[in-house]
């Protein structure tokens, strides 16, 4: 193996950004139809738990014992879908009249962040993350009077994440999942994108009927991307 070096040409990579957000509300038969988030400003995760905890014996360390970690992030938005009324604790009394203190739904998540280089900028490549069973909490709304310096007031929602029933062989149960463009197939990415996002319906001599933006499982990762454990 060679030496070590460091900073090497299109090795300085660096993250950021935050776009493509689909939503998928939960309901008694699985997750809905995807619809878009438009007006989303920032996901920040902020995993929980996997405190570790110190046993002695002997005067010295004899284990140390590792908690369950917890998925857990703030969305940040000017907007947010109709569909996520429900996951607001907001129900329809009638067209434009939303009662509030309902019972909140679970949905789930996939956006995009991207990955940046010192050659190729933010065109280097980008992330997926698909989230599973996120619940909302309340959270603050402020309302400013308009003056000479009016801004748009934001919303955000803390969450907390599950992991779904289906689970990969060989891991634990997990509430979230990346998917690097850079490293998987592109082949695999384009039918995980098409999974996610829809398709439209195509004319000409063979013309097919568009799919619908669908949650994907961690069964269809598997599936698409392959494993290379054996459970």
């Amino acid at each position: 193996m060679p030496r070590l070096k460091w900073d090497q040409d299109t090795e300085r990579l660096y993250e950021g950004g935050v776009d493509m957000c689909a939503l998928f509300v939960m309901g008694q038969n699985g997750y809905g139809i995807g619809v878009p988030w438009n007006g989303l400003t920032k996901i920040e995760e902020k995993p929980t738990g996997a405190e570790i905890t110190k046993k002695y014996a002997n005067n010295k360390v004899y284990a140390q014992l590792q908690s369950a970690e917890e998925y857990e992030a703030t969305i940040e938005a000017f907007t947010f879908p109709n569909e996520f009324y429900a996951c607001n604790g907001m129900k329809a009394v009638t067209a434009g009249v939303f009662a509030h203190q309902q019972n909140r739904a679970k949905f789930g998540l996939v956006y995009r962040s991207l990955i940046g280089n010192d050659t190729e900028g933010f065109d280097h490549g980008y992330k997926y993350h698909v989230v599973y069973g996120a619940l909302a909490k309340p959270s603050s709304q402020s309302h400013d009077t308009e003056d000479d310096d009016t801004d748009i007031d934001p919303m955000s929602w803390d969450i907390s994440a599950s992991a779904p029933s289906d689970t990969i062989s060989g891991f634990k149960p997990a509430a979230t999942y990346t998917i690097d463009s850079t490293v998987v197939d592109a082949d695999a990415l384009k039918e995980f994108e098409d999974l996610v996002y829809g398709t439209d319906p195509t004319t000409g001599e063979t013309p097919t009927a568009g799919t619908d933006p669908a949650m994907p499982m961690p069964a269809d990762l598997v599936r698409i991307f392959g494993t290379t454990v054996n459970g």
